[in-house]
């Protein structure tokens, strides 16, 4: 698996567990997951 690929895995998987947290109501941890699937940081 190539760095590329470990990132997209990544994203998805981050991007699919947002919209869980979203359809939960869990908006904030949403874009938080929404962020990660990005490469941003995580915030403090």
């Amino acid at each position: 698996m190539t760095k590329i690929d470990h990132h997209a895995d990544r994203a998805a998987i981050a991007t699919e567990y947002a919209r869980k947290l979203r359809a939960r109501g869990e908006t904030e941890a949403a874009y938080d997951m929404l962020e990660l699937a990005r490469g941003g940081g995580h915030k403090a």
